[in-house]
């Protein structure tokens, strides 16, 4: 069954997902983002109930074009509040300009086109993401729920919230990326790091820690409290 989508619908879901890449406010979204207007999800059946003013997507529900690609059980479109409803083995991916990628899975999700709110919740596995730059570094991170605001360009994870690179892990309560400055706010429950690099190991806990997506670099503040150990000493006392 294939079915226009409505216009606007479905494209913000896909804007809103990524935790590393989130949508850009309306007035610099990518161009790409124009294809979508009036393109077609698929799926296995669709109905229309006219009391309830619902759209029905059910089974190998998929959308796709160069840009963009989503796929899930059921999709629900609710035309009178402008909603939309995603469940079962929900799992997007965005390819952007750059050449990097963000992938997400999740059971379910909503998104309201009014206030371009999204949320994206757990089921028997968290809600998770990756991004990966164009030179395939990877940056992925874990939540039980998502909550998501284009027009604050803002991401929100909360609950059993962990960030992980190359060389560092993050885990804390919740934490809040801002796509304009393309950083994590790490805060909740003291989030907790630990990592390792070419010169050193390394272990911290602070009120709050600022994790910047692509330098990899990150600032510490409020109690701060941890070690480093010299890489080099480590390993020779180790032998």
């Amino acid at each position: 069954m294939k079915r226009a989508a409505s216009p606007g619908a479905l494209l913000a879901v896909l804007l809103l997902c990524p935790p590393a890449a989130a949508a850009q406010p309306s007035q610099s979204k990518d161009k790409r983002d124009d294809i979508l207007m009036g393109s077609v999800v698929k799926s296995e059946s669709w109905s229309m109930d006219r009391n309830t003013d619902t759209e029905h997507f059910t089974g190998n529900v998929r959308f796709s074009n160069p840009g963009y690609s989503l796929r899930a059980d059921e999709a629900v479109y609710y035309r009178g509040r402008r909603e939309w409803s995603v469940k079962g083995q929900v799992a997007v991916r965005r390819l952007l300009e750059d050449g990097s990628t963000v992938d997400l899975a999740c059971d379910r999700g909503r998104y309201a086109e009014e206030g371009e709110k999204a949320e994206l919740f757990r089921g028997a596995e968290p809600v998770r993401s990756v991004y990966t730059a164009k030179d395939g570094r990877a940056l992925k991170a874990r939540s039980d729920r998502l909550l998501a605001s284009g027009a604050e360009n803002l991401m929100t994870f909360e609950k059993d919230f962990s960030l992980a690179s190359e060389n560092i892990v993050i885990v804390s309560s919740r934490a809040v990326y801002d796509n304009a400055a393309a950083s994590f706010l790490i805060t909740g429950d003291r989030p907790l790091a630990a990592g390792v690099n070419e010169d050193y190991n390394f272990a911290m806990s602070a009120d709050r820690l600022l994790f910047f997506r692509d330098s990899r670099d990150m600032q510490a503040s409020g109690g701060v409290a941890g070690w480093v150990k010299d890489k080099e000493a480590s390993d020779a006392a180790a032998r």
